[in-house]
């Protein structure tokens, strides 16, 4: 978004992805395009984008959309030793933007595959389920938030409601943002004007049994990267509110979500006893559509297909970050 003033967005169609890829993506179109909508860095999305950019898209978003480049990070993207973006570079109207270390949907998956490989290593028939120790070889990383990133993350955020607007609150785990948080937070800020969110710590998710695949950082810049939050209380408590924090933040309702929904996390107590006496709770009421539950089945059907992926993108990435740092050193020797 830095590059310029308006930001368009193509998202793949399934099809091109499972054709480009070797299997299906794991959130559908629809879903991806409600992540990408939701996104505030984001001003238009465009859907059912071919994966590879053929002469007739290019064509179509130099002159109708009419933007002025295409952007991709800095890492190759190639089918079958095909370029995705040779026609935009031959238009020369293509651009690239450095990575961002930390920040990889290749570490996510691992996760979500490590987590898949302990509930298959519960089994007791393992060898119809192709399960093999050899085939994944992940350690989690660990994320590092530095100030630069979260204030970019932050920025373009109101830095407190008017006097006149209704301040909503509702707090959450947020683990693996995806599309049934957006529908919740949808929900949520048909309350009022301006949500605030307060976000579990690690600590206190695991005292509630709730160990997070992503930890507080990473689930901090989902929250402020998302257009429907206004701002993100972190550490919130898990046993509610109390009289200070609610005139503090002048709220005028507390939310908490469906009971069938994966936020209604059970709680040591009641923490909406104090909202509730004093007349700002409301019980959200709609049809959950996603949970991290539900992705991890997905993944789950395709297991050996995306452990292949998943090692065959982290040595890529490696070679990426090895190649990087070589430049760097060439850099200083000169």
């Amino acid at each position: 978004r830095e590059l310029g003033t308006y930001l368009i967005v193509g998202v793949n169609s399934d099809e091109s992805i499972a054709q480009c890829k070797g299997s299906a993506p794991i959130l559908n179109h629809d879903e991806r395009v409600a992540m990408v909508r939701s996104c505030k860095f984001v001003d238009q999305v465009i859907e059912q984008v071919p994966y590879i950019m053929d002469e007739h898209y290019v064509s179509y978003i130099l002159n109708d959309l009419r933007i002025d480049f295409v952007v991709h990070g800095d890492d190759e993207c190639l089918v079958n030793g095909q370029d995705v973006y040779k026609t935009a570079k031959q238009a020369q109207k293509f651009c690239t933007v450095p990575r961002t270390p930390g920040i990889s949907t290749t570490d996510i998956l691992g996760r979500m595959l490590l987590i898949v490989h302990y509930q298959l290593e519960k089994k007791k028939d393992k060898d119809t389920l192709n399960i093999s120790h050899s085939m994944l070889n992940f350690i989690p990383p660990r994320f590092f938030l530095t100030s630069r990133l979260q204030c970019a993350f932050a920025q373009e955020k109101r830095l407190a409601p008017k006097s006149n607007e209704t301040v909503v609150y509702i707090a959450g785990a947020f683990d693996l943002f995806h599309p049934g948080h957006i529908e919740l937070l949808k929900q949520a800020k048909r309350y009022g004007d301006y949500l605030l969110v307060g976000l579990f710590s690690d600590d206190s998710l695991v005292r509630l049994g709730r160990k997070p695949i992503s930890n507080a950082h990473e689930r901090l810049l989902n929250l402020l990267g998302c257009s429907l939050v206004d701002d993100v209380l972190l550490d919130a408590p898990i046993d509610g509110l109390d009289e200070h924090a609610i005139d503090l933040f002048c709220i005028d309702f507390i939310l908490s979500p469906p009971q069938q929904h994966e936020e209604a996390i059970k709680l040591p107590q009641d923490a909406y006893a104090i909202a509730k006496r004093r007349g700002l709770h409301q019980c959200l009421s709609f049809q959950s559509t996603l949970s991290i539950l539900d992705i991890a089945k997905r993944i789950y059907i395709q297991y050996d297909t995306l452990v292949l992926r998943y090692n065959e993108k982290r040595l890529k990435e490696g070679a990426y970050y090895a190649a990087a740092t070589e430049r760097e050193k060439k850099k200083e020797d000169n």
